[in-house]
């Protein structure tokens, strides 16, 4: 907090104990309250980051593996994107019994 990185210590481990007790008088359990989920954060943004790095300044590797990663992901969504607003159009078809035609291809070299 000196340092200004965080403002706050409501990180997310830290935020959902708030939330066991009203869980165990509500439900009478904390089944399915767990921290999984931020452990899974961390093997997606560091472990698999650091294990594609040469583990020599790692930090700037890491960093732009992940960028990678992320561009990647915002690529696919508009590919999806894409497909979803174009009409399907069917494939072309050759008559059945008559073989293909191989395409005279000439290279003129001087």
């Amino acid at each position: 907090m000196d340092l200004g990185v965080q403002d706050h210590f409501n990180i997310l481990k830290i935020h959902s104990l708030l939330h066991y007790s009203s869980s165990i008088h509500i439900f009478s359990t904390t089944n399915n309250y767990n921290t999984e989920q931020t452990e899974q954060l961390h093997i997606d943004f560091v472990k698999n980051a650091y294990c594609s790095t040469n583990h020599k300044d790692e930090y700037p590797q890491m960093t732009t593996w992940m960028e990678h990663c992320k561009k990647i992901q915002q690529h696919m969504v508009c590919i999806k994107f894409l497909q979803q607003q174009q009409p399907a159009s069917a494939p072309h078809q050759r008559p059945i019994g008559i073989p293909p035609q191989p395409s005279l291809c000439y290279l003129k070299m001087t």
